[in-house]
C-alpha cells in the first residue's frame, strides 16, 4: 500500500479533512495531494511530521506495504482496526490491559457460541 493511502485511511479515521491535515503540517493542499496520488514522496523532516500528527510511527507510514504483502503472513487492516489501533494508543498501560482482556473475554464468549 503506497504512504498516500495509508494517509488517507488514517485522515478518516481521524476525520480530519485533507484540508485541515497540510494546514496543520503547513503544506498547500496540492503538495499533500501529491503525497495521496503518489506523484511524489513526503521529505524525512515532512514525514516525521505527518506520523506525529498522526500518532504513527514512521516505521509504521513506511513498512505497512511490506506487512500487506507479505507472503509469511499476510495482513489485512480495514477502516475499523486502523481506528482500533489508533485509540488504543491513546490509552494509558492500565486501560490498554483492560482493553486486551476485555477482547480476550469476548473471544472465549464466541467460542461457546
Amino acid at each position: 500500500m503506497r504512504i498516500g493511502v495509508m494517509i488517507l485511511n488514517l485522515l478518516e479515521s481521524r476525520q480530519m479533512s485533507q484540508k485541515e491535515f497540510a494546514d496543520r503540517l503547513k503544506l498547500p493542499v496540492t503538495t499533500l495531494n501529491g503525497y495521496i496520488k503518489g506523484r511524489h514522496n513526503p521529505d524525512y523532516t515532512t514525514l516525521i511530521k505527518i506520523a506525529s500528527i498522526l500518532e504513527v510511527s514512521t516505521d509504521y507510514l513506511l513498512n505497512y506495504k511490506s506487512l500487506l504483502e507479505s507472503n509469511e503472513s499476510p495482513l489485512e487492516i480495514g477502516k475499523d482496526e486502523v481506528l482500533l489501533i489508533t485509540q488504543y494508543r491513546k490509552l494509558n498501560p492500565e486501560q490498554k490491559e483492560l482493553a486486551i482482556a476485555q477482547i480476550k473475554l469476548m473471544n472465549v464468549q464466541n467460542n461457546r457460541k
